[in-house]
């Protein structure tokens, strides 16, 4: 984008402080603090005192009843009074909210503590940080303590000039033993220790003492892993609502907490590192849990460690007083590691996130060897779009203990900071060497003498490096950031070697607010252009292994995204894996990074957010992810969390992330606002970043000037965090978002948003030779949500759903418009406008072809030319009049990362002319039909109507329902469709909402008291009989007439289940031919009237086939409409024009409606039978499957409907509304898209031609 640009810092702004009121109401009234707990204590012991005051003056039986009373509520709060308020019991450190950990090192960016700078740069290149075989090679001082740590010698190239790595060549796998205990107590008993007694040092442990930790090791665990993937335990999956009591901090004491043990010993390298040399045998030894679900208590050789509750972000302990460095390769148990999980803990409550609660070790875990004297314990780096770079390096004395006496006097050090221009090889790693592009070093660097505090030393150096290449999600440019740290300072000491080196990948790049070509509202500007953010929320899940999501499924993700035009993730809602990042540096992917926090089920939201006693973990939650990813060039902004409302809590942390960080990052936090959603536009945030805003909403919101009392502020843009919730067959109405973010006129602050979610949230589970995908309630769990995680645009497998087309397709950078285009034209030229491409020419990667089609398949193919943003292409001019539609496709010139060349990009469709709706083009099979020579009959019986041929029965005719029982042997049962197998959103309302909380019989009797208009689209369907099977046909008439034309039934009848719903009028001729025209009208009744909208208005039939045929019949179809996806009519901008094999797509993990097409022409079941459009302007939509409808309605998994049998059931619709998308717990399908119940009648005809005699 260019024109006059500048840059700005918006204000934040205070919205209304309702919520807050109510926050500061209950404070004081509900058990979340610990004034609320003395005023109860209070209360407690003031009835206590009038019982025995009055006990002689009352009746006994109210004196044992206040009695029960006072009893109960000591019962409920009796941790509180006890350790809090009386302290005579002891601290269950696991359920204080004030102690968000202990004995942890603070929080940094990721440091491999590296020997040579070689190392640092080829690990740089690295996608997996725990990959056994690159720690190996590269990281000398990092001993990985997963299961999988490695048993052979690394097969990595070795052609690196390094030869100092570790050997762990001899190194048994890490055998982590695993105890499932029933609480807390119960694991801590297990390991010889009491509530009281947990935290001392005491109680050592040795290889050759009789420790019950021998005999309590339990079964082999897997490590990362979550243990419910293991046989443990079951997953529990909610969205809102906690899966235990909610009363915070307050845990069950029934807690499965889960027992690890691991035996190891220190390698070989880390023996030498520790003795001899100059390092004098002070080397520091540190124990990194990168993620525990949800808490974890440390213990090393009988040693209290120490304590972490962030499940998503690391715990890093120093453990140099515990570890036992061995001299011995025999002793390979020396060091014994215990730590104990629980499952739930007061950070649970602030991890109320929509996914599974899944306790243990999901991430990986290592020992480190730091460095003696000196170590670097952090550094961040800033680099920006013209080339100005920053490094910010801390280095730490770390001597602490030493025998040499050096930790009291001062110790010098040099620091040089250099960037490479090296490149990436493979997805995985591997590194091709480029050429120093800066460096810099800064000597006589002075620690003072080790102090109890041992601040760190803080170096900046800055400079301009000339000529760098951007970084942006179109081309992401990647250099190298090495820091190396020396021991001393004169000038020779760079030819030693070093103590210490990091390295990370470095993109130049600014994110900032800015006015663009003079427009008086701001935008979020990438490297000065207005990007739109085409973005998807994403959960960390495997189908497999729960939490524990592989560097390849990491690739798998981006790489997907990337081929279906999304440009940005959102980590909702906490850090997610380092390597993620890093892929996302690689690959092109901006990201919204966001604290592990989330109050959803704590009504309102903010009111731990402005509890002072959750201060602590609040703020630690966000400064420490805030301090691990600052470096990545692919965070485009931060957030403070989701779902959790506000408060004081956060409003403090906010001014401290710019204190710690480099960089001036853009806060996008939704944050609440209301009792129940959030409006996005707090003092919390930069970004008004709402939560499924409908669209007259988002246009409201992105013109609507932000108010402050009486006067105006600063606008800011409008990105959706969430929006589009892809809950089953769902994502309609995203065209009409699309049409609001790509007008810049008038909707200039509208930036997009992040669809909800990515990934389906199911779990495999294999029952025989069937399988299928798990969700809440599947395991036997009491407390869920059933399929509510069931709302991503990818199968847990990563398959995309149809849905995904429409996204690519809305999304693409680029649009297309005819230039002067004329009626027969043979020379064609088609304008590209970038929308949202801005880095990169379309030439420079794209190439473009056409391809001419009609409706009887393709005309002409070929490629086209492009000079500038013009693409030009000829037409046969003897074809030219022929072409109906003329599509164009942008298809990549080479390999990228995320796809081959050939990959199609960006596509368009472009009607060429117009003309009447064409019959099946599809004639040597139906010309073969024969010429009746006979005469048609009619036998009658007392319920049928059966028209023969040669005493051949064609076409019969239920004489009591009026539908046709029999075509030709080839169609049976074809009766009349109002219905449809429901989807989630169809079943999305206020009673599911107040389902979640609510048993369904108050909810009804709600809905009668205070009226239904918002219930579900089912409840209403349910409530007139609208319901998938429960309609029935009744024949009021039925009259037939031969004549020289054929065969003409005239049926009157009703549909109904007990008051008629719909009346009709079915005419059926058969032609001597033997081709059946059918022709409806159609009358909804008056009883219909306030249902919100009809499913379907169509028929349905079933369609049988030989089953001797060599291919399922379904993969035979051929039809001329949209395609070639599913597709519906507020869902079909993807969806082009043409000839198509139908694609059946596998059914939704909720079975629902699938698998239709709209706009359709023709349609050829494997030449068997022809359907045509009727004589009038109308298309229709289709749809097939394997089982019929009812069945689908009623499935719960897609092992609950049958595979392709010997028939299939054929859906005809002259009309079906949209499936909404907006959300899916209110109905959310548009006017525009439904059929009113109201229309006084449909009409609509067809033709069925069967293709042989």
């Amino acid at each position: 984008m260019t024109g006059n640009t500048s840059t700005i810092k918006l204000p934040r702004h205070v919205a209304p402080f309702t919520d807050l009121r109510v926050n500061k109401l209950l404070f004081y009234i509900l058990p979340s603090n610990h004034t609320a707990r003395c005023i109860r204590f209070a209360l407690v012991a003031s009835i206590a005192v009038v019982l025995v005051i009055f006990a002689a003056e009352y009746n006994i039986v109210a004196i044992v009843l206040c009695g029960l009373v006072v009893l109960y509520m000591l019962y409920k709060d009796w941790y509180s009074i006890s350790a809090k308020f009386l302290k005579i019991a002891p601290i269950k450190i696991w359920m204080e909210p004030s102690i968000h950990s202990e004995h942890t090192l603070p929080a940094h960016t990721l440091l491999r503590y590296h020997a040579t700078e070689e190392q640092a740069r080829a690990f740089a290149c690295v996608a997996d940080v725990h990959d056994a075989e690159y720690l190996s090679e590269y990281c000398p001082n990092v001993m990985l303590l997963d299961s999988a740590a490695p048993g052979t010698k690394s097969k990595l190239d070795t052609s690196s000039t390094n030869t100092n790595h570790g050997d762990f060549s001899n190194f048994k796998k890490s055998e982590w033993g695993f105890v499932l205990c029933d609480s807390v107590e119960d694991a801590l008993h297990c390991i010889n220790r009491t509530v009281r007694t947990y935290r001392t040092t005491t109680v050592a442990v040795s290889p050759t003492n009789s420790s019950s930790t021998r005999q309590v090791r339990g079964n082999a665990m897997v490590v990362p892993s979550n243990w419910m993937m293991q046989g443990y335990d079951k997953p529990i999956y909610t969205n809102v609502k906690y899966p235990f009591e909610n009363a915070p901090p307050l845990i069950p004491r029934q807690n499965p907490t889960g027992l690890y043990t691991l035996k190891f010993a220190t390698p070989e390298n880390f023996v030498s590192m520790s003795s001899g040399g100059n390092n004098n045998g002070c080397r520091r030894y540190r124990l990194i849990f990168h993620a525990v679900e949800s808490c974890a208590l440390v213990y090393l050789n009988g040693h209290y460690v120490g304590m972490g509750k962030d499940s998503r972000l690391p715990s890093e302990f120093d453990v140099t007083p515990y570890l036992r460095i061995t001299t011995n390769p025999a002793d390979d148990h020396i060091n014994i590691l215990e730590v104990i999980v629980p499952r739930f803990s007061d950070g649970s409550y602030l991890e109320d996130q929509d996914h599974w609660w899944m306790g243990g070790i999901h991430r990986s875990v290592e020992l480190i060897c730091v460095p003696d004297v000196v170590c670097i314990s952090d550094y961040l780096v800033d680099a920006d779009m013209h080339g100005h770079i920053k490094v910010l390096t801390y280095v730490n004395r770390n001597d602490h203990g030493s025998n040499s006496g050096s930790s009291t006097c001062s110790v010098e050090c040099t620091v040089k900071c250099e960037v490479f221009s090296d490149v990436q090889t493979t997805l995985h790693g591997g590194m091709k060497a480029g050429e120093c592009i800066w460096s810099c070093t800064r000597q006589n660097v002075v620690l003072p003498s080790y102090s109890s505090n041992n601040a760190a030393v803080p170096i900046l150096m800055q400079d301009t490096i000339r000529g760098v290449q951007q970084w942006s999600a179109e081309v992401p440019n990647l250099y190298t950031l090495v820091v190396t740290l020396y021991h001393g300072g004169d000038d020779n000491v760079m030819t030693t070697s070093p103590i210490q080196v990091e390295s990370t990948r470095v993109g130049f790049r600014t994110v900032e607010m800015k006015h663009l070509d003079d427009h008086p509202t701001p935008n979020l500007a990438i490297n000065g252009a207005k990007v739109v953010i085409c973005g998807v929320n994403r959960h960390e899940h495997c189908p497999d292994k729960g939490k524990v999501v592989s560097i390849d499924q990491m690739i798998q993700d981006c790489c997907v995204l990337k081929q279906n035009n999304f440009n940005a993730v959102r980590c909702s809602h906490y850090p997610t894996h380092v390597s993620f990042y890093r892929l996302a540096n690689l690959i092109g992917l901006y990201v919204v990074d966001e604290a592990n926090i989330e109050t959803h089920g704590i009504q309102p939201m903010g009111r731990l957010m402005d509890d002072a006693a959750w201060r602590p973990s609040v703020h630690r939650r966000v400064l420490d992810y805030v301090l691990r990813d600052q470096n990545y060039p692919c965070i485009i902004a931060m957030s403070l969390g989701n779902e959790a409302g506000r408060g004081e809590n956060l409003r403090t942390v906010l001014p401290l992330i710019q204190q710690h960080t480099l960089q001036n990052f853009i806060v996008m936090y939704e944050s609440g606002g209301k009792l129940v959603e959030g409006t996005g536009k707090t003092e919390l945030t930069d970004v008004i970043c709402p939560m499924y805003p409908p669209v007259n909403l988002v246009k409201k919101l992105a013109t609507t000037r932000d108010v402050v009392g009486d006067e105006f502020a600063s606008d800011r843009p409008v990105i959706l965090c969430e929006y589009s919730h892809a809950m089953g067959n769902s994502n309609g109405n995203l065209h009409l978002y699309w049409n609001v973010f790509w007008d810049f006129e008038n909707f200039p602050r509208a930036q997009g948003g992040f669809i909800w979610d990515m990934i389906d949230q199911g779990l495999r589970c294999k029952i025989g030779d069937k399988e299928h995908f798990n969700y809440g309630g599947d395991y036997g769990e009491e407390v869920h949500d059933a399929q509510f995680c069931i709302n991503g645009l990818f199968s847990p497998d990563r398959v995309p759903h149809p849905a995904v087309s429409e996204c690519k397709t809305l999304q693409q950078p680029l649009d297309f418009r005819l230039v002067g285009y004329k009626q027969g034209d043979s020379n064609i030229s088609i304008q590209i406008i970038k929308r949202n491409l801005h880095f990169v020419a379309p030439s420079d990667f794209l190439k473009f072809e056409y391809s001419a089609i009609n409706e009887a398949g393709t005309v002409e193919t070929g490629s086209c030319k492009i000079e500038g943003d013009v693409i030009s292409l000829s037409l046969s001019r003897n074809k030219v009049n022929t072409v109906k539609w003329l599509n164009v496709e942008g298809l990549l010139k080479e390999d990228y990362w995320w796809a081959k060349a050939g990959h199609v990009l960006v596509e368009s469709q472009f009607e060429l002319q117009e003309g009447e709706i064409a019959k099946c083009p599809v004639l040597p099979a139906i010309q073969q039909l024969m010429k009746n020579e006979g005469a048609y009959t009619i036998v009658e019986s007392a319920s049928t109507l059966c028209v023969n041929f040669s005493d051949k029965p064609v076409l019969t005719v239920s004489t009591k329902t009026g539908n046709i029982l029999n075509f030709d042997n080839m169609l049976s049962n074809l009766k009349m469709n109002y219905t449809r197998a429901a989807t989630d959103n169809d079943r999305g309302g206020a009673d599911l909402l107040m389902g979640f909380v609510l048993p369904m019989s108050v909810v009804n009797t709600f809905g009668k008291i205070f009226g239904d208009k918002f219930f579900s689209y089912v409840h209403h369907w349910r409530k007139k009989g609208l319901i998938s099977g429960e309609p029935q046909s009744v024949a009021n008439e039925v009259k037939h007439e031969i004549t020289s034309t054929g065969v003409t039934i005239t049926v009157n009848s009703e549909t109904k289940k007990k008051t008629a719903l719909f009346r009709q009028t079915i005419i059926y001729n058969l032609s001597p031919e033997k081709v059946l025209h059918i022709s409806i009208k159609c009358f909804p009744t008056k009883y219909l009237a306030t249902v919100p909208t009809l499913p379907r208005i169509g028929v349905t039939f079933e369609h049988n086939y030989p089953t001797d045929s060599e291919n399922p019949l379904i993969e035979q179809i051929l039809y001329c409409g949209r395609g070639p996806n599913e597709n519906y009519i507020d869902r079909n901008t993807a969806a082009r024009h043409g000839v198509y094999s139908y694609k059946f797509a596998d059914h939704y993990i909720v079975p629902s409606e699938c698998g239709n097409r709209t706009d359709v022409r023709w349609l050829n079941l494997a030449n068997q039978a022809v359907v045509n459009c009727g004589d009038g302007e109308d298309m229709f939509q289709f749809s097939v499957n394997t089982a019929e409808q009812e069945l689908i309605h009623e499935a719960l998994h897609t092992s609950d409907v049958p595979g392709a049998g010997d028939k299939l059931f054929v859906n005809l619709d002259y009309k079906q509304m949209g499936v909404g998308g907006d959300c899916s717990w209110f109905p959310c399908v548009y006017d525009e898209f439904k059929i009113d119940p109201c229309q006084k009648s449909f009409e609509f005809d067809f033709t069925i031609t069967p293709c042989s005699p």
